[in-house]
């Protein structure tokens, strides 16, 4: 696994150009790794989504989710106060 990632970062990154001093090439690795490779490039651990696109899509199932549960609570609320005996 992380042989495929210095793969990527040779081919994406590194054969790209030359880099004058070694603090320019530190500073493009750490800006490769934490804006590139961690936010924008696509992983198939999640279904070939970006970790952008796979957050938005779990925070929408937990809207989804959450607006349905609070369906339920006010169906079964609602069941409840149908299902009370007048005068108890």
């Amino acid at each position: 696994m992380i042989e495929a990632f210095w793969s990527r970062m040779q081919v994406e990154l590194l054969d790209t150009r030359r880099w004058k001093t070694r603090l320019e090439l530190a500073n493009a690795i750490f800006e490769y790794i934490e804006i590139f490779h961690n936010r924008r490039r696509r992983h198939s651990s999640l279904g070939t989504r970006t970790p952008i696109e796979y957050e938005r899509a779990s925070n929408e199932l937990r809207v989804d989710d959450a607006r349905t549960g609070g369906e339920r609570i006010a169906a079964i609320a609602d069941f409840a106060g149908s299902q009370a005996k007048p005068g108890c």
